[in-house]
């Protein structure tokens, strides 16, 4: 038995000519669709600045709506009188507050207020207010 030699590795299939029209073709075509592109251009720009208005207006709403929340938790932590007095049944007979804490419930019921009344106007497209309390 002879010793068989491997066959030499087959040489790979050589690339068809360049067809230099073609892509002569192709760079035209995609000088033209740019030259043409400045309305897609302007589009994607108005788009794109819409989109952040609009994610920045969420973020505000969301914001505001999280600190409305703390507000209402805070103010009813304190809007309740500093000594209560009960009758013989047990039911409150009357309470009464202090000027310190009158003063501190009324503050708080002015700032939930305005931010309220902040959220009540960005939900009718008016950001002004909501955007000065964010400062």
């Amino acid at each position: 038995m002879e010793p068989t030699t491997p066959a030499p590795p087959a040489e790979p299939p050589a690339d068809p000519p360049a067809d230099k029209d073609s892509a002569a073709r192709v760079m035209a075509e995609i000088a033209s669709r740019l030259d043409s592109s400045l309305a897609d251009v302007r589009q994607g720009l108005v788009d794109a600045l819409v989109q952040k208005e609009l994610d920045e207006r969420v973020k505000l709403l969301v914001s505001a709506v999280g600190r409305r929340n703390e507000q209402l938790s805070e103010l009813r932590k304190v809007d309740r009188p500093d000594v209560v007095t009960y009758d013989d049944a047990g039911q409150v007979a009357s309470g009464t507050y202090t000027k310190e804490r009158l003063k501190d419930i009324k503050d708080r019921k002015e700032k939930l207020a305005k931010l309220e009344t902040a959220i009540a106007r960005a939900l009718s497209n008016d950001f002004s207010k909501l955007k000065d309390q964010g400062k």
